[in-house]
C-alpha cells in the first residue's frame, strides 16, 4: 500500500499535467482562429422603419481604436408613415396630419475597445478584430427638408374655422454624440448592439404654419409641432447593427 499510493499520485499528477497542456493548447488554436479583419460594413435595419437607409463602414486603426463612418438617406417615411402621422396629429391636437420628409447625411465617429486578451490578443499580438466591449464619440450632420400639412381649426379675423396649413424646414442639422455597445463577431459575419445620446440643433418649435382661408386668403400661424420630439436636442439612440468583416 505505501508503494502503490504514491505510484497512483504520480500518475495523477502526470494526467493532470497531460491535460493541462492539452487545454492551453486548444485555447491558442482557438484563439488564432479567432476573425483577424480590421474592416467591417453594417446596416442599420430599425432605421428603414422610419425611411432612413445608410451603410457604415468601420476600420481599426490602432491598438483598441477604430474609425467609423456611416452615410444614410432618406426618402420619407413609408412603413411607419401612419404612425408618423397619427404621432404628430395627437402631439399637435389638429384633426389630420400629413408629414413627408427628405434628406441625407450621417456621421463620423472613433471607437475605443476594451478587448478581452483571450478573444483578440494571444500575447502581445495584435489581431486587430472589432470585437469586444467599447465607447465612443461621434458627430452626426444631416440635411433635411420636411413638408408638414395639417388640417387645423384656427381663430383668425375673429372667427374660427378648420383650414388647411403648411410648414415647410429645409436646414442643416449637426451636433455631437457618445456612444457604447458590444460588438460580436461569428466568421465573416458581425453583429452589434449600441446605445448612446445625441446632442443636436433640432427644427425650432412653434413652427410657422402658413394656412389659406377661402375668401380671405393666406395667413400665418404659430404652432407647436411636435417635431421636437422627432428631431429633439437630445436624442437617445439604440442601434442593431449587423454586416460583414473583412
Amino acid at each position: 500500500m505505501n508503494f502503490v499510493s504514491p505510484y497512483i499520485k504520480s500518475v495523477c499528477f502526470a494526467l493532470a499535467l497531460c491535460l493541462c497542456a492539452a487545454a492551453n493548447a486548444q485555447n491558442e488554436e482557438i484563439e488564432e482562429d479567432r476573425p483577424t479583419y480590421k474592416n467591417a460594413l453594417g446596416i442599420r435595419p430599425q432605421y428603414a422603419l422610419f425611411g432612413f437607409y445608410g451603410l457604415s463602414y468601420e476600420r481599426y486603426i490602432a491598438k483598441n481604436f477604430s474609425i467609423i463612418a456611416y452615410g444614410e438617406f432618406s426618402d420619407g417615411p413609408k412603413i411607419l408613415s401612419s404612425a408618423i402621422n397619427n404621432w404628430v396629429e395627437n402631439s399637435m391636437n389638429v384633426e389630420d396630419a400629413r408629414i413627408y420628409y427628405t434628406g441625407y447625411g450621417g456621421f463620423i465617429g472613433t471607437r475605443r475597445y476594451f478587448v478581452d486578451k483571450k478573444i483578440s490578443l494571444v500575447g502581445s499580438k495584435d489581431l486587430g478584430s472589432l470585437t469586444g466591449w467599447f465607447v465612443g464619440a461621434y458627430i452626426p450632420v444631416r440635411m433635411l427638408k420636411v413638408n408638414l400639412d395639417i388640417k387645423s381649426t384656427e381663430l383668425h379675423y375673429y372667427a374660427r374655422q378648420t383650414d388647411n396649413g403648411r410648414l415647410r424646414f429645409d436646414d442643416w442639422l449637426y451636433g455631437l454624440g457618445v456612444e457604447g455597445g458590444r460588438h460580436w463577431v461569428w466568421g465573416n459575419f458581425n453583429f452589434e448592439l449600441n446605445v448612446g445620446l445625441t446632442y443636436m440643433n433640432s427644427i425650432g418649435d412653434p413652427g410657422k404654419f402658413t394656412f389659406n382661408r377661402p375668401g380671405i386668403g393666406p395667413y400665418e400661424a404659430s404652432k407647436d409641432t411636435g417635431l421636437p420630439g422627432l428631431y429633439s436636442r437630445f436624442s437617445p439612440k439604440f442601434e442593431i447593427v449587423m454586416g460583414i468583416g473583412f
